[in-house]
């Protein structure tokens, strides 16, 4: 009788082993392998275009294995709803900060919003616009050379001395600038005709540039100018 009971109990053992194991097998695969090698990411719910604001249905949260997530990845939708894509998002594509304009227009404590005269400006594009960085290109300007003395200081706060006019100027003088405004002659915003998202075509013709930078480096275009250089500005 002790034997059989004994018996029965291995066997009963037994079975609560397999059952245990069973529903900890059940349990990790519904539960805690969901839970934690799965990271929840907000992805473009459709093409995003650059400079496009963010609206509730252009994205949306998804659960990915954390080996298919990337770097640092948005994992909340508040942090980029309202703010305008820096960048082409492709449709499924995560969002990492870089894709989000959280830099927007507005300065840190560096840096202020400076209008470029219209006379500093020897070309832009066309298809320029606001939140575009930029870089910056010396282009001598022969009319106003005979006018340049061969040393120029006056711009006192930026303790910046350049000797004369240079016959050219390689690579940008000051690059990555944030474009906070690219006005018309009529002082409104150009923009992309119809309200396209593309650069093909414009509201009117950049006349005045706005841009946020430091005071130094204002003092370098201010200085560059006073030597007799206007600016190119290009963008990528």
């Amino acid at each position: 009788m002790g034997f059989i009971m004994k018996r029965n109990l291995h066997t009963l053992m037994a079975v609560a082993l397999i059952l245990a194991a069973s529903g900890m097998i059940i349990f990790w695969e519904l539960y805690l392998d969901d839970n934690l090698n799965t990271v929840s990411v907000v992805v473009a719910a459709k093409n995003l275009e650059k400079n496009k604001v963010i609206k509730d249905d252009d994205i949306k949260l998804s659960k990915i294995k954390l080996e298919q997530a990337v770097d640092r990845p948005v994992r909340d939708l508040r942090e980029v709803v309202g703010k305008e894509t820096s960048q082409f998002v492709a449709k499924g594509n995560q969002f990492v900060d870089e894709m989000v304009d959280s830099y927007g227009l507005e300065p840190n404590r560096d840096q202020l919003i400076y209008s470029i005269p219209r006379e500093w400006i020897y070309s832009s594009p066309g298809s320029l616009r606001r939140k575009d960085r930029v870089y910056i290109y010396a282009i001598p300007d022969e009319r106003r050379k005979a006018e340049v003395k061969p040393d120029i200081t006056q711009v006192a706060a930026g303790r910046f001395v350049y000797k004369g006019i240079g016959s050219e100027i390689n690579g940008p003088i000051l690059k990555d600038l944030v474009v906070a405004y690219a006005k018309d002659s009529s002082n409104q915003e150009v923009k992309p005709a119809a309200n396209s998202d593309k650069r093909i075509d414009a509201t009117g013709s950049i006349n005045n540039l706005e841009l946020v930078m430091t005071q130094k480096q204002y003092s370098v275009l201010e200085c560059k100018y006073l030597e007799g250089f206007k600016f190119n500005f290009a963008y990528k």
